[in-house]
């Protein structure tokens, strides 16, 4: 049986994207301007139980992470 596609505007999927960033809870709930309770509970709720203003916001913020994280270069000039 074929595990279904997920849903990337789910809070699922800004969960698995703010963990692959490598972004702590405490990280994103600061930048995003809530309290890291507010962000588990929304990152722990189904896809239909969906929040788009957060989600908007989240998004944003997991956006300019990336955004750092591309510009920054791990190379060491010697």
């Amino acid at each position: 049986m074929e595990k279904p596609a997920e849903n990337r505007f789910s809070p699922t999927s800004d969960r698995h994207r703010r963990v692959a960033l490598g972004i702590s809870e405490g990280e994103l709930a600061s930048e995003a301007g809530i309290s890291v309770a507010r962000l588990h509970e929304y990152e722990a709720r189904s896809a239909d139980e969906y929040d788009i203003e957060l989600h908007l916001r989240i998004n944003q913020v997991l956006d300019r992470f990336e955004k750092r994280q591309k510009g920054r270069n791990d190379f060491w000039v010697i």
